[in-house]
């Protein structure tokens, strides 16, 4: 393997996530289930969606519309923040359920994340990458790019979290989240014109 590649992956992919929205994301889910469990979520989606992307999986394109899993991807993020912020009024809040994530929730987070990153900026340069300087530098070099931006996103999450109270951290990501969702649904509409 070539580590001129790697490294050349690996930058692209990261200036590519640097205030991205699966980055702001990460920082979100930071905030309301923990750095361990949004580092898991949000590494795992990623390398799923560039695995198949690398792996020409262009195959869902051709049976789900590319809008529509943008579509259901931007409801999904709305529905989360909606959820969030409901619970973030529950009387009493335990740190350790806040931080819980269920194996119901741990899927859906992570099928929003995957549904998010399929079709992004981020992976039309996976596709590109893979086409010019081969699979692995590819897969590799991206998964450690994304990581890089994702962890400092998790750090800063961190300081934050710390300063912040628990309810008033769970409304600020279910915030996050809906304005992701929003955002998503407009930048849809607008392409669609």
């Amino acid at each position: 393997m070539d580590f001129q590649s790697l490294l050349l992956c690996m930058g692209l992919i990261a200036l590519a996530e640097l205030g991205d929205k699966t980055m702001v994301t990460t920082i979100a889910l930071t905030l309301r289930y923990g750095a361990l469990n949004a580092i898991t979520l949000s590494i795992t989606a990623f390398t799923t969606s560039t695995a198949i992307v690398a792996l020409n999986a262009n195959w869902l394109t051709l049976v789900v519309s590319p809008n529509i899993m943008r579509l259901i991807a931007s409801l999904a993020f709305i529905a989360l923040g909606v959820t969030t912020f409901m619970e973030s009024y529950k009387a009493e809040m335990r740190p350790q359920e806040i931080s819980k994530v269920s194996g119901s929730r741990y899927i859906a987070l992570y099928g929003t994340l995957l549904l998010a990153e399929l079709g992004d900026k981020t992976q039309l340069g996976v596709f590109s990458l893979a086409v010019s300087v081969g699979l692995i530098p590819t897969i590799i070099g991206s998964v450690a790019g994304y990581l890089l931006v994702n962890s400092a996103a998790v750090m800063m999450s961190k300081l934050l979290k710390r300063r912040l109270c628990m309810k008033l951290a769970m409304r600020a990501s279910s915030i996050i989240f809906m304005a992701i969702g929003v955002s998503m649904v407009i930048l849809l509409l607008k392409g669609m014109h």
